[in-house]
């Protein structure tokens, strides 16, 4: 198992923004890892989250923001297309 940051060898906690194409091929390799929970998964086309939801177990939401705001992430990362990057980021 991956150790976190604080070396506490729990799994690392971890949400990924987007859900298109290469989305897909992150979540297979989050989900696949041992030391990955695999919790969020967020896309404004909420459908293409559920897809992601059913195979692998992260909760889909449409909103990067509801990712953002669980204190309890190591970290998340985001593989969505510029255009559709929350405001705060560009």
């Amino acid at each position: 198992m991956a150790a976190d940051a604080s070396g506490s060898g729990r799994p690392l906690r971890l949400g990924l923004i987007g859900s298109g194409r290469i989305s897909a091929v992150h979540a297979a390799s989050l989900a696949a890892h041992p030391g990955v929970d695999f919790a969020w998964v967020a896309d404004p086309l909420i459908e293409n989250a559920r897809r992601l939801e059913a195979l692998y177990g992260a909760t889909a939401v449409e909103s990067a923001e509801q990712v953002l705001d669980d204190g309890r992430l190591d970290g998340w990362m985001a593989s969505s297309s510029a255009r559709r990057h929350p405001p705060t980021w560009t």
